[in-house]
């Protein structure tokens, strides 16, 4: 099993409403303060925000997101001079790969890489190889960073371990979630609960990030001037009504 969203770390058979609409639960002055010198973590919560109650603010992200088709090419490259695809084992292998790149939904995913990394900034996620299939399993992005790259320019993931104790609370859940991942994890979870640091560095052919130029939401700015349009629905709508309660008097 691979957790699909953040009610699968919920112990609830329900799901629940959306909550909260503008202002509620920030003042202008709160969203100023963010999109000027907040951390990444602060941005990406706001942005988070606004996706999930504004649909001005998620029509933007979405069209972005899904406006290129992300279709892929498999081109084959052949260790031995002379070597042709025809041949029986190239075509194998060839063919093998191509069926992997299909199943895989390199499309779909894409499009979900770059939601993540136009709302919050980035994106992280591991990979689950189980040798036949593969998957890939979001990661939180308040809970990770990406500082280091390796020797082959591949960005090194670092994930947070106290991750699962303050988000998973019920004890048996947190077991079960825990067994959904990599031993890797596994193994970090129980360091850090001995005393480790709660930070582990994920293997690079494990860990995934995503960032467009740097780790901050790509229209972050639109932010205030969304707010400001709501305030100004909100005066049209009292200006109309206190205008047709004046007609009807």
């Amino acid at each position: 099993m691979i957790a699909t969203s953040a009610d699968a770390l919920k112990k609830s058979n329900s799901r629940e409403g959306s909550k909260g609409r503008f202002r509620q639960d920030y003042t202008k002055e709160e969203i100023h303060r963010i999109v000027t010198e907040g951390s990444a973590v602060e941005k990406a919560i706001l942005s988070k925000h606004f996706f999930s109650v504004s649909g001005l603010y998620k029509r933007i992200i979405l069209h972005y997101a899904t406006f290129l088709t992300y279709s892929w090419t498999l081109v084959p490259h052949m260790k031995k001079m002379g070597a042709k695809l025809k041949e029986k084992s190239n075509a194998k292998i060839y063919f093998e790969a191509a069926e992997f790149c299909s199943n895989f939904g390199i499309e779909r995913k894409s499009a979900v890489f770059a939601k993540d990394v136009l709302v919050c900034g980035g994106y992280y996620g591991i990979i689950h190889d189980s040798g036949t299939s593969v998957a890939i399993q979001d990661l939180p992005f308040e809970y990770c960073r990406s500082r280091f790259k390796n020797q082959q320019d591949v960005d090194i993931v670092e994930f947070d371990m106290r991750f699962f104790d303050k988000e998973i609370p019920d004890e048996n859940l947190r077991e079960q979630i825990l067994k959904t991942f990599p031993k890797v994890v596994q193994k970090g979870y129980k360091a850090y609960k001995n005393g480790k640091d709660p930070w582990i560095f994920l293997p690079a052919e494990l860990g995934i990030y995503f960032c467009l130029f740097e780790e901050s939401p790509f229209f972050l700015d639109l932010i205030p001037l969304i707010d400001d349009l709501e305030d100004y629905k909100e005066i049209n709508k009292e200006r109309n009504l206190l205008a047709l309660k004046r007609i009807i008097t």
